[in-house]
């Protein structure tokens, strides 16, 4: 019975950020190695744990080691991360950073952005441009 309290009490033990780092690194180390010994099903695994980790400080950091390391999944799943908070994370230094050493994925990121702005235009663009072909309209009888 007591076996059975104090696994309770580890299964709700909080994570820490400095935990939280040291998984995120040793994921990626994992993550690392096993592309480099094409060790899949471990690759497969380190992408899952490493997916539970996405957020918005490790976002850019799982992006560059999914690029790096060849996990499409974990790629995919950072790439579409990254675009859906890029009003955020774009204000960062961090991202300005990774946007100057990383040209490539930036240019990636932004195509993402703009694809997903063009399939789902908001109202209020709607109505600017509306407005915006209603004003060249009625200058257009002015000449």
């Amino acid at each position: 019975n007591n076996n059975n309290n104090n696994n309770n009490s580890i299964e709700h033990k909080q994570i820490g950020p400095n935990d939280t780092m040291r998984m995120l690194s040793v994921g990626c180390a994992l993550l690392c190695l096993s592309d480099k010994y094409r060790m899949n099903d471990l690759k497969h695994h380190c992408e899952y744990a490493l997916h539970q980790l996405l957020n918005l400080d490790s976002c850019l950091d799982l992006l560059l080691a999914s690029n790096r390391y060849n996990a499409r999944r974990l790629r995919s799943v950072s790439l579409n991360y990254v675009s859906a908070h890029f009003q955020a994370l774009s204000q960062s230094q961090k991202f300005k950073e990774f946007g100057h050493c990383n040209p490539s994925l930036l240019q990636e990121v932004l195509s993402n952005v703009t694809k997903e702005v063009q399939s789902r235009p908001h109202k209020r663009l709607r109505s600017a441009i509306n407005t915006n072909n209603s004003q060249n309209n009625a200058n257009s009888h002015k000449f």
